[in-house]
């Protein structure tokens, strides 16, 4: 049973679960087959709030999805995993900039500033264009609720 009255929040929360797993093509070609289960579901007399209490919730329709279909290179799809090691990798940096200031007594900001520059900017020309969109899905999400 979903919790979701409505078409149009039903396949935002959907949209935006998928977008963690798969991209823009797969994501447009599921949401376009759950429009079309709502307006056949509709054409047969169900309301909206029926239509999703009928439905699974998105995130188990995510999940089931997302173990149907095998993905190439999970552990660097996995966003939790990349979140991880930018993490890792930004408190490393830090501490060998802190490291070679302290040992050559040199000022830490400025190349502090130049580590997070570098670790903001050097991802932007690595990542695909159909993961960038996750970043304004995400903010799409953020911004309707």
């Amino acid at each position: 049973m979903s919790k979701f009255n409505s078409e149009n929040k039903f396949i935002k929360n959907l949209r935006f679960h998928l977008s963690f797993y798969f991209n823009d093509i797969d994501i447009s070609n599921i949401i376009s087959d759950y429009e079309e289960w709502f307006e056949n579901e509709k054409l047969h007399g169900k309301t909206e709030k029926e239509i999703c209490n009928s439905l699974q919730n998105p995130v188990t329709i995510t999940q089931k999805l997302h173990s149907e279909f095998p993905q190439k290179h999970l552990f660097t799809n996995n966003t939790t995993i990349q979140m991880l090691l930018i993490i890792i990798i930004h408190f490393l940096s830090n501490v060998l900039c802190l490291n070679i200031c302290n040992k050559y007594t040199s000022n830490f900001l400025a190349y502090s500033l130049l580590i997070n520059f570098l670790l903001f900017i050097i991802p932007i020309f690595f990542i695909k264009a159909e993961d960038k969109n996750i970043i304004k899905t995400t903010y799409f999400y953020i911004k309707t609720y």
